[in-house]
């Protein structure tokens, strides 16, 4: 899991909702107990966003459903499409 933190950011991929669900609960279990608040989860997958809603799990909606481009490490991903958009004239 080390591996997966930037910072205040914890990127992790799986195909497995279950396990998607599991591995949020567990790491806002351990690092609530250091005082970190993990929040703001994103997942391209609805059934993860739901199982989040039922579980009280804090997440991005969709552009779709907010307007508010999902940004990873300052990058503009697309959770809908799963697509990473990056801007260049930057």
């Amino acid at each position: 899991m080390l591996n997966e933190l930037f910072v205040d950011d914890l990127i992790n991929n799986t195909f497995d909702v279950t396990e998607a669900l599991q591995l949020s609960e567990d790491m806002i279990h351990i690092l609530s107990e250091e005082g970190m608040n993990l929040r703001r989860w994103a997942s391209n997958s609805t059934t993860l966003h739901e199982a989040w809603k039922r579980a009280n799990i804090d997440f991005r909606e969709t552009f779709e459903e907010s307007g508010v481009p999902l940004k990873i490490l300052g990058i503009i991903w697309d959770n809908v499409n799963d697509n990473l958009n990056i801007d260049i004239k930057q």
